[in-house]
């Protein structure tokens, strides 16, 4: 359980950072535009009953989850990719 507290106080301060390290490659936007689409995607992948079903699920609650961690493991990955990218940048002359 605390794991999760934690996961949600720092996937905002990840994403901030992730944004700061990328902000000078010069694929920044490209990059930003790319996953703003991805997340659509998921949100409409997972929102929507007719492409994922989740079965029984009376209060919603599992879909729910489903669309957080979707944000959480992105934003992660994100920041995983920015700090190997953002290592990259420094060391470029």
């Amino acid at each position: 359980m605390i794991y999760l507290i934690w996961t949600i106080l720092l996937s905002p301060i990840l994403w901030l950072v992730s944004l700061v390290i990328l902000s000078k490659w010069r694929h920044f936007w490209k990059f930003f535009w790319i996953n703003v689409v991805i997340i659509l995607i998921y949100l409409i992948v997972l929102i929507n009953p007719e492409i994922s079903s989740f079965g029984h699920d009376e209060y919603g609650l599992k879909r729910f989850v489903h669309i957080i961690m979707a944000f959480f493991l992105h934003i992660i990955l994100g920041g995983i990719f920015a700090f190997y990218k953002g290592r990259g940048l420094n060391e470029s002359p």
